[in-house]
């Protein structure tokens, strides 16, 4: 929740990342690790969310060109898509039609 806030509201430009930088430098090397903690939890969230965005368009861009038009009917399926891993996933919407997608992703 506090991530969610700091991403939100604290979002830190070059400049201000610049001064946080030069005062984490000034603390002391325990609460230097406590915060870095915190600041690369923060940062792996961000690179997990980013990859997660980036399969979502991906699954949208092979659904698009294998079954045409984004419906909400073919959007309803990339949760399910998405625990799939890439070379599974990839498989079942390039080989199946649209009736062996469904059935397949109902199992």
């Amino acid at each position: 929740m506090l991530s969610g806030f700091v991403d939100t509201y604290l979002r830190l430009e070059a400049p201000e990342t610049e001064i946080f930088l030069r005062e984490l430098d000034k603390i002391e090397s325990r609460e230097k690790e406590g915060v870095m903690e915190v600041v690369t939890s923060w940062m792996q969230e961000g690179i997990d969310r980013g990859r997660e965005e980036e399969r979502q368009e991906s699954i949208k861009a092979f659904l698009a060109a294998k079954y045409g038009e984004l419906t909400p009917e073919l959007t309803a399926v990339i949760p399910a898509l998405m625990k799939l891993d890439a070379g599974d996933r990839a498989r079942l919407i390039l080989q199946s039609s649209w009736e062996e997608l469904k059935q397949a992703l109902s199992r």
